[in-house]
């Protein structure tokens, strides 16, 4: 698919070059049709994911990920700058199509999902009582923006 190699190629590109650190955020992909229809962002940006969530993604990530990749390469300020103005579901296209190296594709989207919570709670971001969906449709509404300061 050339829309994902593009990105994975920009994605290995980025973690070979110095980035700038962000303030980063989840946010609503999705526009607002109203103030009563939209959930309210406090909500949304105090917990895209559960802290069990992200827990059982880390696992995952040690028992699939870490001969390979390093945490610290994957988290933090590194994939606040490489994924920002993307979304969550542009995240699962790349690990889904990409990864593991060698068996692309051959987790559940379920480990996809927790490992993409994992990242988020390494990169900074509060863990909630909500779980972040399976759907990619869902997880594409979930978008990751730089803050202005």
């Amino acid at each position: 698919m050339v829309g994902t190699s593009l990105k994975t190629s920009e994605f290995v590109l980025s973690l070979k070059t110095p980035l700038a650190v962000g303030a980063v955020v989840i946010s609503c992909a999705a526009p607002r049709a109203s103030a009563q229809d939209a959930a309210p962002p406090p909500a949304l940006l105090a917990g895209a994911f559960s802290a069990a969530q992200a827990a059982r993604g880390e696992e995952t990530f040690k028992e699939v990920c870490a001969a390979c990749h390093n945490i610290d390469e994957m988290a933090g300020a590194r994939f606040r700058s490489s994924w920002a103005d993307q979304t969550a579901g542009d995240i699962f296209d790349f690990l889904s199509n990409a990864m593991p190296q060698g068996d692309p594709g051959s987790l559940t989207p379920e480990e996809y999902r927790n490992i993409i919570a994992f990242f988020l709670n390494r990169s900074g971001y509060p863990a909630g009582e909500r779980e972040l969906p399976v759907d990619k449709a869902e997880l594409s509404k979930l978008r990751i923006v730089a803050l202005s300061k």
